[in-house]
């Protein structure tokens, strides 16, 4: 070519004039386009340059072109569906008008790598569905694919497309790559991170709103959803999505295992999911309050999709996030590791399928719970707002430290199945409602696991240890009633301005290794009208049972703090009374309240005033004892040698004197049955004390 001669050897044969001629061949190559045209059929168009020269293929016919004196490359496609691919531009401007049809437009495919897209491209889909394709898998270094006013994408490398089709899709190279939208698109996005931390960022303004999913690209229906134009932002294999200063989130579905952060969110929310994802889990993050932000994995749900969605950092009860995981038999799981408020029903009537876990955080949830398990650890906390029932779940377990259940005045809650406390862990039971343990539980409680009964009534109704392992501590504390309606067998009692309570079987019986009230600040237990058999070792501890006793008799009324017995606030006849094993057996092992008990025991029984030897009788056996006993100024006399008001008469503490006397003989030949309306010995009256 003529112009390339003046190039490469102007200044040999012009002589002087070599600049002004190049200088005005330069300004005519910025004129020249080379045309590139399709037919109206399905078209595959390519561009590539070699050398000096643009190359071009259509449907396999190639033609070539200088690249020193073009600078602009127009693809006209004009009908069908079109391939056209750009794999290299040089220095030239590339527009394409793809025409009608659905025409996939591919950016940089040669080599896969956008290192070789040098200058700008203007992408025209026109009429049908539409997308471009920019493949940059290639390339091994960190990356930010920047999405510009005016439908503009860029690299390091890329200077600028300009893009006008439904849908776009970025594969992101090797490296550590961001996709930053710094102006909603008009097209849907697909960013495929091809490996390292990828990160995609969203910078909105506080009156848009956007929606988020993961899946197939939809066409240009519009998955991020500004005011104006619909979008899609659709990302795989990234490790975190970044909404900044947005009004509206939506996400369907989890991500494969990365993290969602809002920042200054301040409409509202809505992450939705359309199919299910297995582990591992979804990380949200609110860095600021939302007004409501919504959860929906429930959409094509299927009885082998996984949802799992992990909440982090902190809402500052200020979002209201409306959940469904959907629950068809997935095994769906949320967790919650900061504080977030959350109105949504795990499970549905047809099956409980959702796992909680909350780990050092406060998950406030609105309306009925139906989870599978609730899983509170680390101080976490679980609470609801609302009436009436606000928790039904098969399982409860606080693997490690602390697991809180806060369930408020006029609400109730019900663990099913299973409750499990860890080593060392405790579970407390807050507020003023009532949560029940049901009868059918499994408990599994691990060594000094603690349970506490810390507000309102936990009502546990099955054994949390067994006869031969007893290893799980019981607390109450801050007002809370811990009510057990079946016999226990534990490491230890601790009633601390709380009250351990045992329902009114008058059969049931608590076995424990170790038994304390906290005088200072109150506290009780209320045997009302069962057993106790303390089973201490080392020195005897006779002495601890009567001191608690002398506080929850306080004189007579037995409503102190110690040990007391509301049964007989309501039955003056009656009392606790206690005795050491041996002042009832002569050998071992022996059996009180159906339980074996050795040397170094001591029981105790709700029974009647002067029944001495503790069989719910008062009769000649008893009156023996006292007469035995009888010495009003010899103090240090139990209850099993006739004291059985436990007071000082004459100053001198412990001893039996008249007024013991006198309470045996009004109660004389009255024993306790199992059946009402019946006659006792010598025609006295029975009782019921079962």
């Amino acid at each position: 070519m003529r112009s390339s001669s003046i190039r490469q050897s102007g200044s040999r044969w012009l002589g002087s004039r070599p600049r002004a001629i190049v200088e005005a061949c330069e300004a005519r190559r910025m004129l020249v386009t080379y045309q590139v045209t399709g037919t109206a059929g399905d078209d595959a168009i390519s561009i590539s340059i070699s050398g000096n020269s643009i190359i071009s293929v259509v449907n396999g016919n190639s033609d070539s072109a200088s690249d020193i004196i073009n600078n602009t490359i127009e693809i006209t496609g004009l009908g069908g569906h079109d391939t056209i691919s750009i794999t290299e531009t040089g220095n030239n401007v590339v527009i394409v008008n793809a025409g009608s049809g659905n025409d996939t437009i591919n950016v940089g495919n040669g080599g896969n790598n956008l290192n070789n897209i040098d200058d700008n491209v203007t992408i025209n889909g026109e009429s049908g569905d539409d997308q471009t394709i920019f493949h940059d898998s290639a390339n091994a270094v960190a990356e930010n694919y920047t999405s510009s006013v005016g439908n503009r994408l860029s690299t390091t490398a890329m200077p600028q497309a300009t893009i006008n089709t439904e849908r776009v899709r970025v594969n992101a190279g090797a490296g550590t790559s961001n996709m930053i939208f710094n102006d909603p698109p008009s097209a849907d996005y697909l960013f495929t991170g091809g490996g390292g931390s990828n990160v995609a960022f969203i910078n909105g303004l506080a009156s848009e709103s956007v929606t988020y999913r993961t899946g197939g690209q939809s066409g240009g229906s519009g998955l991020i959803d500004f005011p104006v134009v619909n979008t899609t932002a659709e990302l795989f294999s990234t490790a975190s999505l970044i909404v900044n200063e947005v009004g509206h989130v939506t996400m369907r579905p989890s991500f494969l295992g990365n993290d969602f952060t809002v920042n200054s969110t301040l409409i509202g929310s809505t992450i939705s999911g359309v199919s299910g994802i297995a582990a591992p889990p979804t990380n949200l993050l609110l860095n600021d309050n939302v007004a409501t932000c919504t959860i929906d994995y429930s959409q094509s749900e299927n009885a082998t999709s996984v949802d799992v969605l992990r909440f982090t950092g902190d809402s500052d009860g200020g979002t209201l996030f409306e959940v469904d995981l959907g629950g068809l038999g997935g095994g769906n799981s949320i967790f919650v590791d900061g504080d977030h408020k959350i109105n949504t029903r795990f499970g549905f009537a047809g099956g409980q399928f959702n796992d909680i876990v909350i780990t050092g955080a406060t998950a406030s949830f609105q309306g009925l719970q139906t989870p599978k398990s609730l899983t509170v650890r680390s101080n976490g906390t679980a609470a609801f707002t609302g009436t009436g029932q606000v928790l039904a779940t098969p399982s409860l377990q606080v693997p490690l430290g602390v697991g809180n259940v806060n369930v408020n005045t006029a609400q109730t809650g019900v663990v099913a199945s299973a409750f499990a406390v860890g080593t060392n862990a405790e579970f407390v039971k807050k507020g003023g409602g009532t949560l029940t343990v049901n009868s059918s539980v499994v408990q599994s409680h691990a060594a000094t696991a603690i349970i506490t009964g810390g507000g309102g009534t936990l009502s546990i109704n099955n054994d949390v240890g067994a006869a031969l392992s007893r290893k799980t501590n019981l607390t109450a504390r801050s007002g809370g009633v811990l009510l057990l309606n079946s016999n226990q067998h534990v490491r230890s009692l601790f009633a601390d301005a709380g009250t351990i309570r045992l329902g009114t079987f008058g059969t049931r019986v608590i076995v424990t290794d170790t038994i304390a009230v906290n005088t200072d600040t109150g506290g009780a237990i209320d045997l009302t009208n069962n057993n106790l058999v303390y089973e201490y070792s080392g020195a005897n501890q006779v002495n601890v049972i009567r001191d608690l006793l002398v506080g929850g008799y306080a004189g007579g009324a037995w409503n102190g703090i110690g040990l007391s017995s509301s049964q007989a606030v309501a039955d003056t006849r009656t009392a606790l009374g206690y005795a050491e094993s041996t002042e009832l057996f002569t050998s071992f092992p022996a059996t009180f309240a159906g339980e074996s008990i050795d040397s170094t025991s001591v029981v105790v029984r709700h029974t009647f005033y002067g029944d001495t030897n503790l069989d719910r009788n008062v009769n000649f056996d008893d009156l023996l004892r006292i007469a035995q006993n009888y010495a009003p100024t010899v103090g240090g006399k139990s209850w099993a040698r006739g004291n059985s008001n436990y007071n000082t008469p004459d100053n001198v503490a412990s001893a039996v004197g008249f007024d013991d006397l006198l309470l045996m003989a009004q109660n004389y030949n009255l024993f306790a049955v199992t059946v009402t309306g019946g006659r006792g010995r010598d025609g006295a009256a029975s009782d019921i004390l079962e």
